[in-house]
């Protein structure tokens, strides 16, 4: 089996020729570089990639030729969001706008009042990096492109549909637009009209390493390939450099360093509180996200100081920076460079950044100077790996009782029983740090609404320190009626919460509910529970329900049973007067196993 991958870098693209082992059989290269206008404009011909990718596939298939193999399965991965506005050909509509263009400024800088909604939606703080603040631009900038555009692509999708005619773009791509929803993995409708780009100018979106299609005749006739080769689009290239470099589970990492550098670690899961920094992204592998940092100048920094300070240097000029590098003591006598030739990424984006030297005198010289330009990308690139490093630590705080499956590896374990809620337990932190952090009004309401759900309106188990706990989240601006929206049913919840309770079956002050069929929402279950115990006379109770073949069991006592030790029976955990269990059975099965657990407990406690 002959697999072609194509790697389509920012100053040269590559095409291997591998076999079913992952030897590589032939492989070939072409360089070709972006053009610098100006400190933000940069752009390059798309034309450039497409004539490259047709000549190295058409190199690979004249020595298939020669060697009698066959190209039975093609891949490609590209740098990530450089745009090209195409029209219904594919053909390019002007030049490519590439990632290092900064002229997004002013988009950037206006849409980063939007950013607490972008972040929670995309995962990353608005940059001039991404690709979907350089379509909103481009959009402002010139409208009669934009307006032609059939579809504005990245390199990838670009020249994906040069090989197979079809308007695909997988996500990892995606997730670094603005445009994705990082947890539902769709283009998201409000991150579209935050940025103002239209759903019908954007790609179809598919999975790394799905099939994007086949190879057509128009692509066959140019290269000598064949027609109906399938085609996958591997992912972003530093995810694939990623996974190329064994980052698969959660505490790996790795540095990639080229035009750019990259700091890469993994998570499985995208974090429930996204700030934006570090950088979350899809992974090349399914169901995992990458963490990134970058740095937006790595080896281009030594071109410019090459070209710029190198320029009588004949041969290899990069060996003659080594000998003076070497010759420059640690610390380069003093002289330091902040490496911000295209502005500042992670960990403080600020597009507007430059770099400079300082602690220059009359005796640097340009071996000192060298060396500080590669301790300050060294520097950069150690601030970066802290970030990436802290998105998997853990902190545990918690107010249910220790179960035997806690997370292990937490820096801390705060585990409370006697709090009203988690809620309760961060406010009280905040208020006893000496230097207390600002707490927006959205994060205040988040915590007091949280109080409020666990103690069902401060009815059970509210202490002193509850109420000190609100009284301080009111006094940073917390809205009470803003909290008591948070907790509002729809007309349609209400009636099946109502159909719910109006099935319950009442055993003395007990009461066990399920849900009808249609219900999808656990939330439902839960409020069916709240209210089921809000009638008089019923003191414990238990709502089962059929979500996606599995069931789930939320369960709400006033404090004479405890809840929590029936449904840890059953798995399930909580508080003693809240808690749930999930159950992989019939509605009919589980019902009675819940019953057999009631009747377990009682039967203790008697």
């Amino acid at each position: 089996m002959g697999i072609l991958v194509f790697d389509v870098g920012t100053s040269s693209m590559r095409g291997a020729l591998l076999n079913d082992k992952a030897e590589i059989l032939c492989q070939f290269h072409r360089k070709y570089h972006p053009t610098f206008y100006s400190s933000v404009k940069v752009t390059q011909d798309p034309e450039i990639w497409r004539k490259a990718l047709y000549d190295i596939a058409r190199d690979v298939g004249d020595w298939c030729k020669d060697q009698n193999e066959e190209v039975e399965m093609i891949s490609l991965t590209a740098q990530r969001t450089s745009i090209i506005p195409v029209d219904h050909k594919g053909d390019p509509l002007c030049d490519a706008v590439m990632w290092q263009d900064k002229r997004n400024i002013e988009v950037c800088t206006r849409l980063s009042a939007m950013n607490g909604q972008i972040i929670r939606k995309s995962g990353t703080m608005v940059n001039p990096v991404f690709s979907g603040s350089k379509m909103a631009w481009l959009k402002e900038t010139q409208p009669e492109i934009y307006k032609k555009a059939d579809r504005i692509f990245v390199v990838a999708d670009y020249l994906l549909y040069h090989m197979t005619g079809q308007r695909k773009l997988d996500r990892t791509y995606a997730s670094r637009s603005h445009l994705m929803n990082l947890r539902t993995g769709r283009w998201d409708s409000v991150l579209l009209d935050i940025f103002g780009i239209e759903k019908n100018k954007l790609c179809d979106l598919i999975d790394p390493g799905e099939l994007h299609g086949y190879t057509n005749e128009k692509f066959a006739a140019s290269t000598r390939l064949k027609t109906g080769i399938p085609v996958y689009s591997a992912g972003g290239d530093q995810q694939c450099s990623a996974l190329g470099m064994g980052i698969y589970e959660e505490g790996d990492m790795e540095v990639t360093s080229g035009t750019g550098a990259f700091i890469i670690g993994i998570t499985e899961k995208v974090p429930i509180v996204l700030l934006g920094n570090p950088i979350i992204n899809y992974s090349a592998v399914k169901r995992k996200y990458i963490v990134e940092a970058s740095i937006l100048t790595c080896s281009a920094a030594f071109d410019w100081f090459c070209n710029n300070f190198y320029k009588e240097v004949k041969g290899d000029v990069y060996q003659k920076i080594d000998q003076e590098i070497a010759q420059s003591p640690p610390g380069a006598n003093g002289c330091m460079l902040l490496p911000f030739f295209q502005g500042r990424a992670t960990p403080q984006w600020n597009p507007k950044a430059t770099a400079s030297f300082t602690n220059v005198t009359l005796s640097t010289t340009r071996g000192d100077m060298a060396r500080a330009l590669l301790e300050g990308i060294a520097y950069e690139i150690r601030n970066n790996l802290d970030i990436v490093e802290r998105i998997n630590r853990k902190i545990i705080i918690d107010h249910h009782r220790r179960s035997p499956d806690i997370i292990e590896g937490a820096l801390l374990n705060y585990i409370e029983v006697y709090a009203s809620s988690t809620s309760e337990m961060v406010t009280e932190l905040i208020q006893y740090m000496l230097q207390k952090p600002r707490i927006p009004k959205i994060v205040a309401e988040g915590l007091l609404g949280g109080i409020f759900m666990d103690t069902k309106g401060f009815q059970f188990k509210s202490g002193v320190r509850t109420f000190d706990a609100a009284a301080f989240l009111r006094s940073l601006g917390a809205d009470t009626i803003e909290v008591k929206k948070m907790f509002t049913d729809s007309l349609d919840d209400y009636l099946l919460i109502s159909d719910t309770i109006r099935n319950a079956e009442v055993h003395e002050n007990l009461a066990i509910a399920v849900c009808p069929s249609g219900v999808n929402n656990t939330v439902i279950v839960a409020r069916a529970a709240d209210e089921l115990l809000g009638i008089s006379g019923i003191d414990v109770c238990f709502v089962l329900c059929n979500i996606n073949d599995s069931i789930i069991i939320s369960g709400r006592s006033t404090g004479e049973v405890n809840v929590q030790v029936i449904l840890e029976e059953l798995g399930g955990g909580g508080h003693m007067n809240m808690a749930g269990a999930k159950l992989e059975c019939t509605i009919d099965e589980a019902v009675n196993l819940l019953k057999e657990a009631i009747n377990k407990h009682l039967e203790i406690k008697e």
